[in-house]
């Protein structure tokens, strides 16, 4: 849904889902976002988690 506004308005966009912490921890490995946009409250990872994970070395 996220994705669909963001090209509505005009903006190119690569979109990345990720289920879990370990397929956050791998894309990041990958290449480091220009923004994060997570659900605050899962069962099995956070957004807290995904928050502070980029600015650990």
């Amino acid at each position: 849904m996220i994705a669909d506004t963001l090209r509505e308005a005009g903006l190119t966009a690569a979109v990345r889902q990720v289920e879990d912490e370990a397929a956050f921890r791998a894309t990041l490995d990958e290449r480091l976002p220009d923004a994060i946009l997570a659900d605050w409250t899962l069962p099995a990872f956070s957004g807290q988690v995904s928050v502070a994970h980029p600015k650990q070395p």
